[in-house]
Parts: structure tokens; sequence; C-alpha cells
């Protein structure tokens, strides 16, 4: 009987504890889901704004197949309403991250179009001119990852990485420029 007991008791206390770690486990993936919707719904808004900054982790190339990772904040499109900045600055190789050169080129948006599929992917479209060169720049927003990826006209290459509100971006500035004036 005391065995018995003691069996009902132990098996008690096991389902107790499991209830609290799933109860913990639950909380935690809803405070997680709450945090990228949260940060989602900034990106959209600062897409929409058009005062964003995307900023590159890798870049991958159509033409080698390659992937390599580069330096965030020397490789990104900062934008600000009107008019923005487009920096490259490519790694030696897919194996050393050491910076070639940085190219900056200025950006006259000339028009910002967002379209959104059923799940809430985001597909931002910029008219705009590098050089009076009038481009494309095409940034898909995943919705569930948070990652993005950008193409300009008929580059050869895409850009990944992430959306970020130009107030919270990590970027290169130029000497004698501020965050402000950056894009």
């Amino acid at each position: 009987m005391i065995f018995a007991a003691t069996l009902l008791l132990a098996a008690t206390m096991t389902a107790n504890a499991q209830t609290a770690e799933t109860a913990d486990s639950t909380k935690m993936k809803s405070a997680k889901a709450a945090a990228r919707e949260t940060a989602y719904r900034e990106t959209v808004a600062a897409l929409e704004n058009g005062d964003f900054v995307f900023q590159t982790e890798q870049v991958a190339s159509d033409r080698t197949q390659t992937i390599a990772d580069v330096d965030s904040t020397a490789n990104f499109i900062a934008v600000k309403r009107d008019e923005g900045i487009i920096q490259t600055a490519p790694p030696m190789g897919p194996d050393n991250p050491t910076i070639q050169c940085r190219i900056r080129q200025r950006l006259q948006i000339l028009g910002n179009e967002l379209t959104f599929d059923k799940r809430g992917n985001v597909t931002c479209r910029l008219s705009v001119t590098i050089d009076d060169d009038p481009q494309t720049i095409t940034i898909k927003l995943n919705k569930r990852r948070g990652e993005a990826v950008a193409t300009c006209g008929e580059n050869t290459c895409a850009l990944l990485g992430r959306i970020v509100p130009a107030s919270r971006a990590t970027i290169e500035q130029m000497d004698g420029e501020s965050a402000e004036t950056a894009a």
C-alpha cells in the first residue's frame, strides 16, 4: 500500500514538472514569436517610409556559384526617403574576408513600391538612378526568417542580409559624415 502511494505521488510530481516545463516552453515560444512579429512590423514600416538600411551579410555570385561572407557595416544599401547610398566592399575571396576596396555610389530614389504575398513576405522595388543610370533594386523580405535578398538590375550577384530601420543600423561612415547624412 505504501509502495502504491509512493508510486502515485512520484507520478503526480513528474506530471506537474512536465506541465510546468511545457508552460515555460510555450511562454518562451510566444515571446519569440511576438518579438519576430514586432521586428517584422518595424521593418515593413521602415520600408514603407523609405527610411531603412539593407545590411549585407553575404554576397552570392550567379557566375561562380559561390557565397562570400562580408562585413555588414561596409556592405549596405541605405535609403532615406528620396536619396540613398549603395556601398560594396568585396572581400579578397570566399575564404579571405580582407576588404579589397570600397565602392560607394549615391542613389536618387524615384519610386518605392511594396507588394505582399499571402504569407506576408514583402517585395520592395526601388526605382533609382545610380550615376544617372536608371536601375531597379529589388529587395525581398522573408517574413518567417527575417532574412532579405537584394538584387540590382542585370547584376550577376545577390546580396543576402537583413533590413533594419535606419535609426538602428550600424554602417561605416565616410570621413566627415555623420550617421544622419549617410543616406
